[in-house]
């Protein structure tokens, strides 16, 4: 995903637009499983985290300032 777009998906999807926020999910979902699953060597754990690191990042994306990159602040949240 495009820097730009990726900026915009997350405009959207802090104003609510949930089909933005999908398509961010999309765009991340293999990072945030794959760290998971480093740290805890098991893949149901990893699959179970990483839908609950989807659900926090929902909860509180609000709090992304655009400081850094989007996928650091979800290794971060991860």
């Amino acid at each position: 995903m495009e820097q730009a777009t990726e900026a915009e998906y997350i405009k959207r999807a802090k104003r609510g637009d949930k089909e933005a926020f999908v398509t961010l999910i999309n765009a991340h979902k293999a990072l945030v499983y794959h760290l998971a699953l480093g740290i805890l060597k098991d893949r149901q754990e990893a699959e179970d985290l990483t839908q609950e690191v989807f659900i926090r990042v929902y909860e509180n994306l609000r709090f992304f300032r655009g400081e850094s990159r989007f996928s650091v602040w979800l290794s971060k949240v991860t």
